[in-house]
């Protein structure tokens, strides 16, 4: 059996190197690709669409680089389907490829790769494994219990009350339950969107009732998502960026503003409280334990404030300054995409 890993970045200096090293120290994965580039909304990009971060030093100083791990700079895309599309086209197959999607801010432990390797070698008819996320808050001692599926993000709400995910055993998962990452190699598989991987007929393996029994809902399978676990200016960008790409807005400082703030998160840093009344973040269970490579990271003991705002510059009582989160807007979206961006062959 083998595996071979894609991921796309752009500024993930944070967890870039345990990131890698949870697929990579243990043998798991015999190849891994990431492409690094940015779409048109983006932020924090240089001029050619790449980071303005250490992540690309970063990535070159680990020992497989440029053997089993891979870098290809694309630069500006018009979404990030592209990049995803880039990486996939990069991998290369023998039967019985299994792919793991990475990326650069989620932690694998070994024994759940072990878990998902089990489970393709000896189901030879599975196509797809939906498994836990650990969508961490605040800090390292606090997570989103994602049990019901509710995102914080209610575009992705809307989205996923449209169609519900029927699993094996007739297994029902609400869309935004689960993450893409784990699925056996077909020929002709291809991305329609950065989250959707399609077969050669256009049918999306995560959702499609064509692939009903072939996919499993294994919650003893999961990874550790420390996305939210950035400085401020990262996690509130991350949000613009969802209220203009996702929202089919156009670059706009002030709505992103609005837009953000409307979002469970960026509100509960704020207030505390949920905007829709009580916010699901909730001490991790006992049960629950970080990767043992998290152990010696730089937050692994700090508090949310500390993480968040170090400074005490952003977070205030009152709400944000508008004029200085501008400011932060503008700089951090000061080189754009070019005008042609959308016109690349993909």
């Amino acid at each position: 059996m083998r595996w071979v890993g894609l991921g796309m970045f752009l500024n993930e200096e944070i967890y870039c190197e345990q990131s890698i090293r949870s697929v990579m120290e243990n043998d798991f994965l015999d190849e891994l690709v990431l492409v690094h580039g940015a779409n048109k909304f983006a932020y924090f990009a240089d001029p050619y669409g790449l980071s303005i971060d250490n992540t690309l030093e970063i990535i070159k100083s680990l020992p497989w680089y440029g053997n089993k791990l891979k870098v290809y700079n694309i630069g500006w895309v018009p979404s990030k389907r592209e990049l995803r599309n880039a990486a996939l086209r990069m991998l290369t197959y023998r039967d019985s490829t299994n792919i793991l999607v990475l990326d650069l801010d989620e932690i694998w432990d070994s024994k759940d790769l072990a878990l998902a390797n089990d489970r393709f070698e000896q189901d030879r008819d599975l196509q797809f494994i939906h498994n836990e996320l650990i969508q961490l808050r605040g800090d390292f001692n606090h997570y989103r219990d994602m049990s019901t599926g509710e995102q914080e993000h209610n575009l992705y709400n809307e989205q996923s009350e449209k169609q519900t995910i029927v699993c094996r055993d007739d297994t029902e998962l609400r869309q935004g339950r689960t993450a893409e990452r784990l699925f056996r190699w077909q020929p002709g598989m291809h991305y329609i969107s950065h989250t959707c991987i399609c077969d050669m007929n256009n049918r999306y393996v995560y959702i499609d009732p064509a692939y009903k029994d072939y996919r499993v809902w294994e919650p003893d399978i999961k990874f550790w998502h420390y996305n939210y676990l950035k400085p401020f200016p990262q996690v509130f960008t991350k949000f613009s960026y969802f209220a203009q790409q996702d929202g089919g807005k156009e670059r706009n400082n002030e709505e992103a503003i609005n837009r953000a703030m409307s979002e469970g998160y960026i509100k509960y840093l704020f207030t505390g409280t949920h905007p829709a009344g009580s916010w699901p973040v909730t001490p991790l269970p006992e049960d629950l334990t970080h990767p043992s490579i998290m152990d010696s990271h730089p937050y692994r003991h700090l508090s949310e404030r500390e993480i968040v705002d170090p400074t005490g510059e952003w977070i205030r009582p009152e709400g944000p300054d508008r004029e200085k989160v501008i400011a932060m807007l503008e700089d951090a979206s000061k080189y754009l995409a070019p005008d042609n961006v959308d016109e690349m062959v993909t």
